[in-house]
């Protein structure tokens, strides 16, 4: 299989960089991901990608195509046709219907006027019923004391609220030989009827396709480009393939490759700039962008993904969703904390796990190591602690050796904190009044304590990332600190 596109891609786009950082992952890193993945919903997927080299790729003369402006006034014009179609359809509706319910009285009217014997004249009645069936028209009038009402009630109907019974009459009904009052009554109704059709309003929509369609057709329809001929060839190219590795068997060492990368999603060939792309390639914004100006237009055309080289496996290339883009460093990160626990299992200290509740009252386990005199709490994306201990294995023996200065300097603090609490309250007292001899007095006893605070200030700070100091966070502490920080700011020994 040929490999010269995908060495070109190498090349020119920089693709693979040895320096850039892998990872090694294995059965148990991926399935540790999935037990951990707080969204149960969510599972990337890594992709498979196919090498071929018998892509059919047409040559491009100039010769005569729509042009990109005219195609895209069609399509602003059939994006607003639907308003000039559906005023044309609901004016024809409005206009057939008041034709159609004048037919009814006109077929009366000759039907009453008619001095035909009624079996040569009731077909006028027929057709008449026929189309108020057509329009769901149902003719409503009431009665007092088994008598028609004179007038037709409309829908209001105020001022016959003293009507009795309402009925339903009919133009023709089972060769029922109709009275004349109730077809005066029918043609009443029928009037109302067409009185309340409603044509349709030209709205702003249906001005808009006119004039869109008016300037489509001052648009010049065509213009001389590049145009697809019979001529074509064949070249290489890499496609992301439907087949996604499974992570229960799937062994790699993965290193992401830089660049932005996307994937066809579906066939695209351009005239303008004679360039054939197929569903599924693979470009890099690079290659897009270089195309005779070509970029752009084609993006909208793509979705991004990030790619990996497998340095086990001679550079096969795998395909991530962009959208899933957090899946590597996860991995990452899970690996790294897999490293990090055998560092310390190396170093002779043993890891154990106590138990936990969140503010919701749900358990959850931390993972403790005990050094020679403290307790220290192994968190979530710990690299601090573990670039450290890469550095210096002896990191922790170190912390020890502080910690025991710690707890020295701690049993140091009371008599200290008496003294300066005692000449701060008496300066709370006397202010500028207080004795110039106190004042000296003050200030050998705040220089005797202050290294006592940087020390314990400096330890926190050197130590803060791995270690919660509750030794730190007594009242005694605080206090102590604060008596120091107080009487140097007053004493101006900053």
């Amino acid at each position: 299989m040929k490999k010269m596109f995908i060495i070109l891609i190498l090349v020119s786009c920089n693709l693979y960089t040895q320096n850039v950082e892998s990872i090694k992952i294995n059965p148990e890193i991926t399935k540790i991901f999935f037990e951990k993945k707080v969204n149960k919903d969510w599972n990337p997927k890594l992709y498979e990608t196919i090498e071929v080299d018998s892509i059919l790729l047409y040559k491009f003369e100039r010769g005569e195509t729509i042009s990109d402006l005219y195609s895209k006034q069609l399509e602003i014009v059939e994006n607003n046709k639907m308003y000039f179609v559906e005023y044309e359809r609901n004016f024809e509706y409005a206009s057939n219907k008041k034709n159609e319910l004048d037919s009814i009285i006109f077929k009366i009217n000759d039907y009453l006027k008619s001095n035909s014997n009624y079996q040569l004249k009731k077909q006028l009645l027929i057709d008449s019923q026929e189309i108020a069936n057509k329009y769901g028209i149902k003719i409503i009038t009431y009665k007092r004391n088994n008598s028609l009402f004179d007038k037709l009630i409309d829908n209001n109907a105020n001022s016959y609220s003293n009507s009795k019974k309402q009925t339903e009459i009919f133009i023709y009904e089972n060769n029922k030989k109709p009275k004349e009052e109730d077809l005066k009554i029918c043609i009443e109704f029928i009037l109302n009827e067409k009185n309340k059709i409603n044509f349709p309003v030209k709205n702003d929509g249906y001005k808009k396709y006119l004039n869109e369609l008016e300037i489509l057709n001052k648009t010049p329809k065509t213009i001389i480009t590049n145009v697809k001929s019979e001529k074509s060839s064949y070249r290489s190219t890499i496609l992301i393939s439907e087949k996604h590795v499974d992570f229960e068997h799937f062994e790699a060492e993965l290193s992401p490759i830089k660049g932005d990368y996307y994937i066809a999603k579906h066939d695209f060939e351009s005239p303008k700039y004679s360039v054939s792309i197929i569903k599924d390639e693979i470009l890099s914004y690079d290659q897009i962008k270089h195309i005779n100006g070509f970029d752009m237009d084609y993006l909208r055309l793509c979705y991004p993904v990030n790619l990996y080289e497998d340095r086990k496996n001679n550079g096969k290339v795998y395909v991530l969703n962009r959208s899933d883009w957090s899946f590597y460093g996860d991995l990452k990160k899970i690996k790294k904390e897999i490293d990090f626990r055998d560092l310390l299992v190396n170093l002779g200290y043993k890891i154990y796990e106590k138990e936990s509740y969140t503010n919701l009252n749900q358990k959850y386990y931390k993972s403790f190591i005990k050094t020679k005199n403290a307790e220290i709490e192994l968190k979530e994306d710990d690299n601090y602690l573990y670039e450290m201990l890469k550095e210096d294995k002896k990191y922790l023996e170190k912390f020890d050796l502080d910690y025991l200065k710690l707890k020295t300097l701690i049993n140091k603090i009371p008599p200290h904190s008496k003294v300066l609490s005692n000449y701060l309250n008496i300066y709370n007292l006397k202010r500028s009044f207080t004795p110039t001899s106190t004042i000296n007095e003050w200030k050998n006893a705040t220089r005797a304590a202050k290294p006592i605070a940087d020390d314990l200030i400096e330890f926190r700070s050197k130590y803060a990332l791995i270690y919660d100091f509750k030794e730190l966070k007594t009242d005694i502490v605080t206090d102590f600190i604060g008596y120091c920080a107080y009487s140097s700011k007053i004493l101006g020994l900053l």
